[in-house]
């Protein structure tokens, strides 16, 4: 365990904010699984109960290959069973003028025992699958969203490079649709991947820290690592504001690679939500509309588009996130985002350019939010949110460290 400034295991628990808890809509339970490697066991039914595990500690791709591991042993166990049927017979009658050595029978029947053992365990373990199915196809639409996420972080031969400053890289890339994505790499030294998660969580404070953000809020904590939440990107004197919802999730990857995985989608922000000349083809490009189709979301309280003059919601068509831990205090963090301001009136070229010098300043700022908490662990506002939810951060997210 990584002793940290902030919520050390010395400190003194405190007790939830009624705004964090009003906010969370789920159960915080100690991961159970920080020392599972995810490999496959002799047992399909304990295996099973890890599936589930590793899903309640985030860990998705490491459940999705266990579960994978299960479904082939069952296929396996069902391809066998049915030749066995279809050879009984024979076997029965060349066997009844057979007399085996008592040795031989006691090697039978020990062999039946352990394949009626077999049984039970493929039986119990398909039978908790079949109560879970929910969970798991859950798990399944979000491997699809962190597979994808991590293969487009790890390609580098078709980005072009923009520029380095600050110790950011930024790449772009002209998509087919003709939008633009934007790479950004960066190593953050003196501020560990703790602090940086409470930088990107807590959303409520995010315009203390993000360029240009004026307000932002977060709208609902859906799960650990499932946050729904806006915020406004302004230039007050030019009288251009734009809005986004989004919801973000999380994919904990330490014990596999030493690393966290992100990946968000903008919500809300669909044609039918928008007004006037804004009504464009907005779904274009997006990982996956598992994020913005799932029915919690119709449970929210989301702020409406704005409709002033000058004023509109933007569209948040992809982020994937990966930091990757190098040591206690440094890791290296990696995002490609593709959003659109929808800003007709601006010359696209213009637009594009602005976003390739300016996109490298965000992950700055949010490296320097992150070291701010260790220097300053007592008044700082993320560390003061970080032990007013004291379950996420102490009971859930330390031991994982």
């Amino acid at each position: 365990m990584v002793a940290h400034p902030t919520i050390s295991p010395s400190t003194s628990r405190s007790t939830p904010s009624t705004t964090v808890g009003s906010k969370n809509r789920y159960k915080i339970k100690a991961p159970t699984t920080t020392n599972d490697s995810g490999e496959p066991s002799d047992l399909c039914f304990f295996d099973a109960k890890r599936v589930l595990r590793l899903i309640e500690d985030e860990r998705y791709l490491s459940a999705q290959e266990l579960y994978n591991s299960i479904l082939d042993r069952l296929q396996e166990s069902e391809n066998n069973n049915s030749g066995n049927n279809d050879n009984d017979n024979d076997n029965n009658n060349k066997s009844k003028n057979r007399k085996r050595p008592s040795s031989s029978l006691l090697k039978r029947q020990n062999s039946t025992n352990k394949a009626k053992v077999n049984e039970k365990n493929l039986f119990l373990a398909r039978e908790l699958l079949d109560e879970n199915e929910d969970i798991l196809n859950k798990m399944e639409d979000r491997c699809r969203l962190f597979e994808k996420a991590k293969k487009n972080l790890d390609v580098n031969d078709d980005w072009t490079h923009a520029q380095t400053m600050f110790g950011v890289t930024t790449y772009y890339r002209k998509e087919s649709d003709g939008s633009l994505s934007i790479k950004l790499e960066g190593t953050v030294e003196d501020a560990s991947l703790f602090n940086q998660i409470a930088v990107l969580r807590e959303i409520d404070l995010t315009y203390l820290w993000a360029p240009f953000v004026t307000s932002s809020m977060t709208v609902a904590h859906l799960d650990k690592l499932d946050t729904v939440g806006w915020f406004v990107v302004g230039l007050p004197h030019f009288g251009i504001m734009r809005d986004a919802c989004f919801r973000a999730i999380g994919c904990d990857s330490m014990y596999e690679d030493g690393s966290v995985l992100l990946v968000a989608e903008g919500i809300a922000d669909r044609p039918e939500d928008l007004d006037g000349d804004d009504k464009r083809d907005l779904n274009r490009t997006r990982i996956e509309d598992s994020l913005r189709t799932d029915p919690i979301l119709d449970t929210l309280d989301l702020p409406p588009p704005p409709t002033r003059t000058g004023n509109g919601r933007m569209t948040i068509r992809s982020i994937s996130a990966q930091i990757h831990i190098e040591s206690a205090t440094s890791s290296t963090t990696k995002i490609v985002a593709n959003i659109d301001l929808n800003l007709p009136f601006i010359p696209p070229k213009l637009l594009d350019f602005i976003m390739k010098r300016m996109c490298g300043l965000i992950l700055y700022k949010m490296q320097g939010a992150a070291r701010k908490i260790s220097r300053d662990p007592i008044t700082n506002l993320h560390a003061i949110k970080m032990r007013e939810d004291d379950d996420f951060y102490r009971r859930f997210l330390l031991p994982k460290f």
